[in-house]
């Protein structure tokens, strides 16, 4: 009988109308593209796959090593230490990511060698790949990552009728061809009080009805969709409320 080699495959994370969907994917070196938003976790994946191999994932040998490395933004060819993990235990991170990145030593024996980016920054996008030793075997797989990231201004406390500017962008690189913008569900119509240009919603007037779910969808030139959702708290408008403290001149802001 004929013994299949094994591969890595990793779990394919497409986004479509705003939700991210896991698929397959089971080309060695094919490389996959996964979102975050800023500020969130992000799992790069990287999977032994049980049914390219002759034998169960149980039975790896304890000898495994995964090295993570970045391609450089300005260099693509330069590769950059992410996160090494030798087959002693011995752990190396990068200094720019500590503590932010990691594995879990219980998944690498069951074949799962993904990694873990917590929280998220903005400066994080860009192509991954990893390195995994074992056995006698030396497979690698790629992720891109594309963070997004939704911005307030002015930032938090936002307050009811003071203007407000919630940003949508990405780090995907093609033209961006529309923005929709949803709140609760549905979607906001441009006109009156709110005002859409390049990924940014301007809201003139907000009001404390305009709190809760905002989710911005951005589509570009090569058909890429990237979403994002933000939770929106609106305060009611601040009234001074005269306390009676030691000093007549101290005064208690407080909201209704």
């Amino acid at each position: 009988m004929r013994l299949v080699s094994p591969v890595l495959f990793l779990t394919l994370l497409a986004v479509n109308a705003g939700n991210i969907i896991p698929g397959a994917a089971e080309l060695e070196n094919r490389g996959q593209k996964v979102w975050a938003r800023e500020g969130s976790s992000a799992l790069l994946p990287c999977y032994l796959s049980p049914r390219k191999h002759g034998k169960s994932r149980k039975h790896l040998s304890d000898r495994i090593s995964v090295l993570w490395k970045r391609h450089g933004a300005s260099a693509p060819q330069e590769l950059h230490v992410v996160l090494e993990v030798e087959y002693t235990g011995l752990r190396k991170t990068a200094l720019p990511m500590r503590p932010r990145v990691s594995v879990l030593d219980s998944a690498l024996r069951n074949g799962n060698f993904s990694l873990c980016i917590n929280p998220v920054r903005s400066d994080d996008a860009g192509l991954y790949e990893a390195q995994v030793s074992y056995s006698t075997e030396i497979r690698s797989c790629r992720v891109e990552l594309g963070v997004v990231t939704v911005a307030l201004s002015p930032p938090l406390p936002v307050v009811e009728n003071e203007p407000l500017l919630l940003s949508c962008n990405s780090s995907h690189q093609a033209s961006l061809v529309e923005t929709c913008w949803f709140h609760n569900g549905h979607p906001v119509l441009t006109s009156g009080a709110f005002c859409s240009s390049h990924g940014a919603l301007y809201i003139l007037r907000p009001t404390v009805s305009d709190s809760g779910s905002w989710h911005c969808q951005l589509r570009y030139a090569d058909n890429e969709i990237v979403s994002a959702t933000h939770n929106l708290q609106i305060l009611g408008e601040l009234s001074l409320c005269i306390a009676i403290p030691a000093s007549p001149s101290c005064f208690l802001w407080c909201g209704h």
